[in-house]
């Protein structure tokens, strides 16, 4: 039997006659286009686009798409945004016999791949910016649609769309099945077409009627069949309720779609007086996507009293069941609204447990035979199968839910029976839920439950049993972390729980059944979370967390914890909005509660609109506060260098004329070609850093799977910004100002050596193809990879908000970095910088093979300026300084190593004799340009820090350079009086990092006020006329003391292809001077338990767990300031240090072991400098470190008494000294503990 359709719908009879014959959707279309060319589609914001147009571009992509080879039945995916291009390509899809296959932007990358996995389509419809999302397979298509044009160019004459059979698959909808795996839903034209016709018996649309399009997919062909116009209503609009009315209103819509926790929200809202003014427009509203409460029809008849009110009942395998007008709707005892009558060519069986057909106003399981039914589930023949029984001969679906025939013959849906729970819309698959938790190695059992009244307020719980039970809070916390990542990575964001509870077993009844009673009640404290808590400080950021508090009704939250983390949804940010716009009386779009989602962000946003703050104006400020002097500060410095995890290290190796060369045995080195080993120029040496493999990648955010994605480069780097910023005293989580990153890596030869083979890449199958055909897996090998992303992770990880920019010269890169950081910082743009490089090679221990007259050194070393120098070698190490503008460094009371008083960069261009080669006419440039800038006579520098390469042609060019660039400065001819040397002795060369090496290391000299030597001097080579010249080679460590000027170096670094760059440095002025040396950097690494990638045997998934014996530490262990820091209490006021009596160091830790560490580290700095000034220690400990929940405090009244009171730290009690020992307390990130300070005003 055919749906009716009456004369007074539709006008025109031959419509009447294809609707009632069911034809195509793309037939439907064409025939309301030839009836209505000129009426508007769709309006997109503010494009619309006319029936006759819609109708020729989307014949345009269909015949494109047949190109392509589109084929009937063929699914065609569609990762797109709700547009005007979606529907454009759904009905083109169409019209080239394919199946429109939605996938959601929402959903994670590894549920994504699994559809497509699965559905396995022929083409993806897209944007360039999402192709990212996919993981491409060497037979899938992508068509970028906002980047290629070809689609656009009409058919060819010859070229004929296809006639599409109604019995042909439409739509393939993918949901979430019990399983956890995806299932789609094949949804044929003729189902399609017969759902949309029921829709129109109780519809009044005609031709120009505009429709808003708001939630749901379907949403987009009911318009075709009347030439209605689809209004596409943009998501930031919808959840700012006022604008979602003002668009219906302002556009006249007279129908629409909407879901009851929607409607909800809106009445919780918004005034009643101005959703009746403003939703008097709409003649017809469907209700649907959830049970509609009795409560919240009443309320929709009060506030639209004119408006046609339509409770819609529809599953995914079953296009439309019933339609039941509210007005007329009676009131039951369960409290819902009956969805009406099913419609009569429709047969629905409820059935008992038994299988037995029960009586009429009787609880059955839904079954359920229609001309809307889906066809089947795709590529899943069994679970079909099981979805269908025979009922008296008759195939009907298995809905899974629960109703009721009621004595009138409505219908009343009363649950779901199959284990599935309605979330805001969503059908949700609780043993969906559950089957993904228990392919986790760690779970032994588990249960998932919905709870909640309101639809805003549920929220989904997820109890569960550990293979390994444990008591200690921070194990327990690290396992909820990893459950919930791996939830977020297979499955779309509302299937996953906002608790995870754990419990010793799952509780059931005698019966085998889930006991819902025994499950422990929640309490309302803060869910686990990656960030640390951190508590509100400013009064903002305190109305904001109560106000989160409330909505979510939690005990506690942090100002970065994410919202929508801690259990919130779009709903709930609604409340929390409405909020806001009352207490802080400001018109805030709900869009910015999107983008800012976390409290320090959104109190962030509100005090810079508050006082006017917008960046122009920042900036003006910041270029007011800057003075006329153009000295750059570095006052934060960190390395990893041959023989060197830190600064203090690195130091003492130069100090001592230590060569950091490692010389490998023929077992050690790592080649899979042993032949070259006995190959007479292969030269078993090179400098090279130990644990590279090792990095705490959960102290940074990381998984496991990301880290081994990840280039060692880009984990030490991110280390040493860590640390770099740490040494200078500064958290980056509470830093004001703009943070500028500038760096720059060597290529990336663990992708060539490990990450490719371990993928199986090959020329036929290339691991990184052109960016628009780049899968999941490639796009994170780019980014884990590329240099280019290098600054930008330690941007994104810091929160550092100043420019990032990756450079690349090639050797004079890392100090290219530095010259572009006093530029940004001269120029406003940034208030601190970090500057730096990093090159590391793997395998390491390679070696290498001379060859004669090339730059490789034929014995494994640099013999910089020596009549034997043939040569340098290459390797790795990373090196980062933090900058800062010199005035207000000292305003400040930072610690500062040393000045940059001018710097300047350029290029040889082409007179010279090859790419490769160096030039003397573009190293003078370079030098002289800095010495200018720099405003200094060239005599008053004593030290220059040579590129150095130890290579018979570049030396005598490099010293030649210097002499003329010195004898044009000045009028002098003053011979010998500059000491040289080159760090390439020591550690050899580099590669990008070389710049850097020998800034840290000239810093570290006039720090500690002596030059190293330079290794391997001995006779000099004779094409230098050293005796001639201002210069000459320092063999010993020789002390540097300041005579009528301050003392001053030169450092030059020149890369391969010519940009070349030289720095002009000078000691720290008097008043911030430091006396004592740096202390070193915590051995025990970022973490005690780092996570290993190994980088040597070409299989990324072989990690190894070990201690990390290089890096900082997790406990943002602190290198304690010297002496004379003057950050100190009332900035570095000495009557008033010496006043106080006491002082308190805060040290904290992610783990108690690094907290441990962390003392050890002030342990060894106090014992070398026992002068240190303990107001400065303390200073920098307490408001320069982010802080941990593993915390230790001390008060001490001098540094020896807190060097003793640390010293006492871990060793048992002494029964003869009432005061105890330092102890670490742990706080739980879900802590509500409140600290208090009371001052009684009492003298003691």
């Amino acid at each position: 039997m055919k749906t009716a359709i009456t004369s007074e719908m539709i006008i025109d009879k031959d419509l009447i006659y294809a609707k009632q014959n069911f034809i195509s959707l793309p037939n439907l279309f064409k025939l309301q286009a030839q009836r209505t060319p000129e009426q508007i589609g769709i309006v997109d914001r503010t494009n619309s686009i006319t029936y006759q147009k819609l109708d020729r571009l989307t014949d345009n992509l269909a015949g494109y798409l047949q190109k392509q080879g589109v084929t009937s039945n063929q699914p065609v995916g569609v990762l797109l945004e709700k547009s005007q291009d979606y529907i454009i390509a759904c009905l083109a899809i169409l019209k080239a016999g394919g199946a429109f296959m939605p996938l959601e932007l929402k959903y994670p990358d590894a549920l994504l791949a699994k559809i497509v996995a699965d559905a396995k389509p022929n083409l993806i419809i897209t944007k360039s910016q999402y192709n990212q999302r996919l993981s491409i397979e060497n037979s899938l298509q992508i068509l970028p649609i906002d980047r290629e044009d070809n689609w656009k160019f009409p058919l060819n004459p010859e070229q004929k769309l296809p006639s599409i059979d109604p019995k042909n698959i439409a739509n393939i909808i993918y949901t979430s099945g019990s399983t956890g795996e995806p299932k789609g839903v094949i949804l044929t034209h003729q189902a399609i077409v017969a759902g949309e016709l029921r829709l129109e018996q109780v519809s009044l649309s005609r031709s120009g009627y505009p429709i808003a399009y708001v939630l749901f997919p379907w949403e987009i062909y009911r318009p075709w069949i009347q030439g209605a116009t689809t209004y596409i209503v943009p998501d930031e609009i919808i959840y700012d309720h006022e604008l979602f009315l003002e668009f219906i209103s302002q556009n006249k819509i007279k129908e629409i779609s909407i879901s009851p926790s929607l409607i909800q929200s809106i009445f919780n809202t918004v005034e009643i007086e101005t959703i009746t003014a403003k939703l008097s427009c709409l003649e017809v509203v469907w209700v649907t996507g959830e049970a509609l409460t009795q409560q919240l029809k009443y309320q929709l008849i009060d506030r639209l009293p004119s408006a046609r009110l339509l409770n819609y009942y529809g599953i995914n395998e079953c296009f439309t069941v019933a339609i039941d007008n509210l007005r007329e709707s009676e009131d039951l005892p369960s409290g819902f609204c009956a969805v009406g009558i099913p419609f009569e060519d429709d047969e629905i069986i409820l059935l008992d447990e038994n299988g037995q057909q029960v009586t009429p106003g009787k609880e059955g399981e839904m079954y359920i035979k229609s001309p809307c039914m889906f066809r089947e589930y795709l590529n899943k023949p069994k679970l079909t199968a099981d979805s269908f029984v025979d009922i008296n001969g008759s195939r009907f679906f298995r809905t899974g839910d629960l109703a009721a025939i009621l004595p009138n013959g409505k219908l009343e849906i009363r649950g779901r029976c199959n284990y599935m729970v309605n979330l805001r819309g969503y059908n949700v698959s609780l043993a969906g839920i559950e089957n993904t938790l228990l392919e986790h190695p760690e779970i032994k059992s588990c249960v998932v439950i919905i709870k909640g009244k309101e639809e805003a307020e549920k929220k989904l719980i997820a109890y569960f049993v550990p293979q390994k039970q444990s008591t200690e809070p921070q194990q327990i916390r690290q396992l909820k972390l990893r459950l919930r990542h791996h939830l977020q990575d297979n499955l779309p964001p509302h299937m996953i729980p906002s608790v995870f509870v754990v419990i010793d077993k799952i509780p059931m009844t005698p019966m085998g059944k889930l006991d819902r009673r025994q499950l422990p009640t929640l309490d309302h404290s803060r869910p686990e979370l990656a960030v640390p808590l951190v508590k509100s400080q400013s009064d903002t950021e305190k109305r904001i967390a109560q106000i989160w508090q409330e909505v979510l009704q939690l005990e506690e939250v942090g100002i970065n914890d994410n919202f929508f983390d801690l259990g919130g949804n779009s709903l709930l940010l609604i409340r929390v909005h409405k909020n806001l716009s009352k207490i802080f009386a400001i018109h805030l779009p709900v869009t910015t509660l999107f983008e800012h989602p976390t409290i320090a962000t959104l109190a962030q946003h509100l005090e810079q609109d508050k006082g006017g703050k917008t960046a122009a104006k920042q900036y003006h400020k910041r270029k007011k506060s800057i003075g006329h002097g153009s000295d750059i500060a570095i006052v934060g410095m960190s390395c990893r260098f041959p023989g060197a995890n830190n600064t203090d290290a690195f130091w003492n190796n130069l100090r001592d004329g230590v060569e950091s060369i490692s010389f490998f045995s023929d077992r050690e080195i790592e080649l899979e070609d042993p032949n070259w080993i006995e190959h007479p120029n292969y030269v078993k040496a090179s400098p090279i850093l130990p644990d590279i493999d090792l990095f705490d990648a959960e102290f940074f955010g990381y998984s496991d799977k990301e880290a081994e994605l990840m280039d060692p480069q880009h984990r030490l780097f991110l280390e040493c910004a860590w640390e770099a910023l740490e040494n200078a005293g500064y958290n980056p989580g509470n830093y004001p100002g703009a943070v500028g990153v500038y760096g720059g890596s060597s290529p990336s030869t663990y992708l060539i050596n490990n990450i490719s083979h371990s993928l199986g890449s090959s020329r036929t199958s290339p691991l990184l193809t052109h960016c628009l055909f780049r899968g999941t897996k490639d796009v994170h090998t780019d980014l884990g990879n590329g240099g280019d992303y290098l600054p930008m992770r330690v941007s994104y990880k810091l929160n550092l908000k100043g420019p990032s920019l990756n450079v690349q010269t090639a050797c004079s890169t890392s100090l290219v970095a530095v010259h572009l950081a006093c530029q940004s910082l001269r120029s406003g743009e940034s208030d601190l910088a970090l500057a730096g490089g990093v090159s590391i090679f793997v395998p390491q221990k390679t070696g290498y093979l001379y060859q004669e007259g090339m730059m490789l050194s034929p014995d494994g070393h640099c013999r910089a300026f020596d009549a034997e120098g043939q040569g340098t070698l290459f390797g790795s190490g990373v090196g980062i300084v933090v900058l800062k503008r010199l005035e207000e460094a000292i305003a400040d009371g930072d610690h500062v190593y040393a000045t940059i008083k001018g710097s300047a960069i350029n290029n040889d261009g082409a007179v010279k004799v090859s790419y490769t080669a160096p030039s003397i006419e573009g190293q003078i440039a370079a030098i002289s340009e800095a010495l200018a800038m720099a405003n200094i006579d060239p005599r008053t520098v004593s030290y220059v820090e040579t590129h150095g390469t130890g290579t018979p042609l570049g030396d005598p060019i490099e010293i030649a350079a210097l002499t003329k660039a010195f004898r044009q400065s000045t009028n002098s001819q003053d011979n010998n009086f500059c000491a040289i040397g080159s760090v390439k002795t020591n550690i050899g060369h580099l590669d990008v990092t070389a710049g850097i090496a020998g800034l840290i290391k000239t810093v570290l000299a006039l720090h500690n006020k002596a030059i190293p030597p330079s290794l391997h001097f001995k006779e000099p080579n004779p094409n230098i006329d050293f005796p001639n010249s201002p210069f000459y080679v320092n063999t010993a460590l020789t002390p540097w003391e300041p005579k009528v000027t301050p003392l001053r170096a030169g450092v030059s670094s020149f890369g391969m292809g010519g940009t070349n760059v030289h720095v002009v440095l000078e000691e720290a002025p008097k008043q911030v001077e430091s006396g004592s040396p740096l202390t070193p950097l915590n051995k025990g690494g970022i973490s005690e338990a780092s996570h290993g990638f190994p980088l040597n045997k070409g299989d990324i998934n072989e990690a190894s767990h070990g201690l990390n014996k290089g890096g900082i530490s997790e406990a943002s262990h602190g290198v304690p300031l010297a002496k004379g820091d003057g950050r100190g209490i009332d900035g570095g006021d000495a009557k008033v240090k010496s006043e106080r009596s006491l002082h308190i160091l805060t040290l904290s830790g992610q783990t108690e072991q690094a907290v441990a560490e962390s003392v050890q580290n002030y342990i060894t700095y106090l014992e070398s400098d026992p002068k240190a000034e303990i107001g400065d220690i303390c200073f920098t400990a307490n408001g320069g470190r982010q802080h941990f929940n593993h915390r230790l405090a001390v008060i001490a009244g001098s540094t020896q008494d807190l060097l003793e009171q640390l010293q006492r730290f871990g060793k048992p009690v002494d029964i003869n000294d009432s005061s105890e020992p330092p102890t670490i307390h742990s706080l739980k990130a879900d802590s509500t503990k409140q600290i208090a300070f009371v001052f009684t005003g009492l003298q003691i």
